[in-house]
């Protein structure tokens, strides 16, 4: 069999156009000069075959779209958008393609407007950082920031605890993009240490996520609380108050703010130190009642008194028409450290709830 292929229209070529056997493969090629270029144009065309065992037509639809760049796994890379969602779900096999010739042929070929630039960010040290810009550049993302997650920090201490306290600060990303910041404690206080002032991107996990260790050291806290904040600088800054708050010796509360003339009270004292502590209360008035003078606190302490205010006082009270008095009691706590005073007041009278 002898015969030859014949284009309708010369966007198309056949090579060889002559062919004889009863096997023959033949090549074309598409040349698209004098048509708009619009992606998704289509040029229909028919091709004819002729030979001396009869004619046949074959149709030819040419589709214009973009130029085709290909990953190693074959996946078709069509625009810069779908380069950047082949480098979120493959950021290390995107940063090797983005430093290739091959990948700078396709961006001529695309015709990418910032070439010069692309050389410049295919210089930079850190191939993460290049691809961040050039994808910041192209408008397919915003810069990448990072910000604490922590709403505040409160850290407790005990009266004459000594031992540093270490703690973290939960950070997060805004995506999976590079990023850069510097930590810092605001306020330069001494008793607060971060353990780095710089973070990365290769400092977060796979979920964008990452710890800042800090200590607190109580040698350098000389009052009963203190603050200071952290501040994260990112792209934008995030900052993270640290409230610090040294026990006092014990916590003592009434039972109550307000008695009536015959009624039962008591004082709940907590030892916060780890010794125990020696309490010793008086009274402003007789009517106001404690079993003893003297008590001793190991952990927790319930100490009981009673009012017994006299009939005579109180018809005192009712002819110059007070409802209550205020009273009050003296209490001393001894610690390792020395003795403290503390005044408790309460009101005594008719009910005031």
């Amino acid at each position: 069999m002898a015969g030859s292929i014949t284009a309708n229209n010369k966007c198309i070529q056949f090579s060889p156009s002559q062919f004889t056997g009863n096997s023959q493969t033949i090549s074309y090629d598409v040349n698209i000069e004098g048509y708009s270029k619009a992606i998704g144009e289509v040029i229909t065309t028919s091709a004819l075959v002729s030979s001396n065992g009869g004619e046949a037509i074959i149709p030819v639809v040419i589709k214009i779209s973009t130029e085709v760049m290909k990953t190693s796994a074959g996946i078709a890379i069509n625009t810069l958008k779908d380069f950047y969602q082949f480098a979120k779900k493959s950021p290390k096999e995107a940063r090797m393609l983005f430093n290739t010739e091959a990948f700078k042929r396709w961006l001529g070929r695309i015709e990418f407007e910032h070439m010069d630039m692309f050389q410049l960010m295919q210089n930079d040290k850190s191939e993460e950082r290049a691809l961040d810009n050039f994808f910041i550049l192209t408008n397919q993302k915003k810069k990448t920031d990072a910000f604490i997650d922590n709403e505040t920090v409160d850290v407790t201490i005990l009266p004459q605890d000594e031992n540093k306290t270490m703690g973290t600060i939960h950070i997060k990303k805004s995506d999976g993009g590079y990023m850069e910041g510097r930590v810092l404690v605001e306020g330069g206080a001494p008793w607060l240490t971060l353990h780095t002032d710089t973070i990365r991107s290769k400092d977060f996990d796979e979920h964008g996520e990452m710890e800042i260790f800090y200590t607190i050291d109580p040698m350098h806290i000389h009052c009963r609380a203190v603050y200071d904040t952290i501040a994260l600088h990112a792209e934008t800054t995030t900052r993270v108050d640290v409230n610090v708050k040294r026990l006092p010796p014990c916590t003592i509360r009434m039972s109550s703010e307000s008695y009536y003339f015959a009624d039962d009270g008591y004082v709940d004292v907590y030892n916060n130190t780890t010794k125990d502590l020696k309490l010793e209360i008086e009274t402003k008035d007789n009517f106001v009642k404690f079993e003893g003078k003297s008590y001793f606190i190991s952990k927790n302490g319930r100490i009981p008194f009673k009012i017994k205010m006299p009939l005579i006082q109180q018809k005192q009270m009712d002819f110059k028409k007070k409802p209550y008095v205020e009273t009050e009691i003296y209490i001393k706590i001894y610690t390792p450290d020395g003795m403290r005073k503390r005044t408790e007041k309460f009101l005594v009278g008719y009910s005031l709830l």
